[in-house]
């Protein structure tokens, strides 16, 4: 009777023997299929779908329209709300005898004019979505 060991490496050894079957490989090695779905289009494939009704091709240039507003409209409220500690920072003057309040004015304004800028933008922004 064999021991554990030499059971062990029998074994082993039928590994290396060579079995040829003369038949070829006609299976293919398994490749793996990797799938993203974006659903994060934007309606720019509508235009794919064009023997579609027309109504829903409207439709989808609409809702495209809108979501390219709240993207914008997002960067607004972004700016609304960072913009509201720059008026703390701004220096305020005394009195109308103070002799630099000239220049304190002109450096604000100087300051602020992009703020305000974008504050304008905003303005408008909001003109064109509700009119």
């Amino acid at each position: 009777m064999a021991t554990l060991d030499e059971a062990i490496c029998n074994v082993h050894q039928l590994e290396n023997i060579n079995l040829p079957d003369e038949q070829p490989q006609v299976e293919a090695p398994p490749a793996s299929v990797t799938y993203i779905s974006n659903f994060d289009t934007n309606f720019e494939d509508s235009k794919a779908f064009i023997t579609c009704i027309s109504k829903y091709l409207e439709e989808a240039d609409v809702h495209k329209g809108l979501n390219e507003m709240l993207e914008e409209g997002e960067k607004y409220a972004v700016m609304l709300y960072t913009w509201r500690s720059c008026s703390r920072a701004v220096p305020a003057v005394k009195s109308d005898d103070q002799p630099n309040r000239i220049e304190i004015y002109e450096k604000t304004t100087e300051v602020l004019e992009p703020e305000v800028r974008k504050l304008k933008n905003f303005m408008h922004f909001a003109l064109n979505s509700c009119g």
